[in-house]
């Protein structure tokens, strides 16, 4: 819904603002607490498929839309109390260097040098979607291997192919669709 005034504003000003419906839990948290090994015991195997395929259908039907999103990552997935994944569209981008790092690691490497935005296609999403896939498989963020913190070796290295791991605990089924994922960007280069 909307409101025409936040409920936080005290002055007279009208400020609209959106509302929605409460979630408690963002992938990003949920996969950052597991890493750190405190991870919520509802977190099971069965549940992370459910978020997996949540996530799928969700782009599915946004670029059935014809919609791209184009920022897919953890950050823009929220989750019920059931562990159901709401897709949400970032609100504005980040100043801050480290949140910057961390969304680079999700993003399709042809959106680091595009300049038209009309030129994202689906393919953005599907290669965001196997980062995804992989860091809730391997319980492990993105490119953990990599000791450094710079924006732009981090860019190069993913623009020259580089990929994350994938551990022996992430079936043979799986690993062969996100490279599948990630294969399709590879050959258009």
């Amino acid at each position: 819904g909307i409101n025409f005034r936040s409920f936080d504003d005290k002055s007279l000003n009208f400020q609209p603002i959106i509302i929605t419906e409460f979630l408690p839990h963002d992938l990003d948290t949920i996969l950052k607490d597991e890493q750190n090994c405190n991870v919520d015991h509802k977190w099971t195997p069965t549940k992370k498929y459910i978020c997996l395929l949540g996530i799928a259908d969700g782009m599915r039907y946004i670029h059935g839309l014809n919609i791209i999103h184009g920022h897919l990552s953890p950050k823009c997935i929220l989750i019920d109390e059931n562990f159901h994944p709401k897709i949400m569209f970032p609100p504005y981008f980040s100043e801050n260097y480290a949140e910057q790092m961390e969304i680079s690691a999700y993003l399709d490497p042809e959106l680091f040098y595009i300049q038209d935005e009309s030129k994202i296609t689906p393919q953005s999403d599907v290669y965001s979607f196997a980062i995804i896939m992989n860091e809730i498989l391997t319980e492990k963020s993105p490119y953990y291997e990599w000791k450094s913190n710079d924006i732009c070796s981090m860019r190069l290295r993913i623009m020259n192919g580089k990929r994350p791991l994938m551990s022996d605990n992430v079936n043979a089924k799986m690993k062969s669709l996100i490279s599948s994922c990630w294969k399709s960007f590879d050959e258009e280069q």
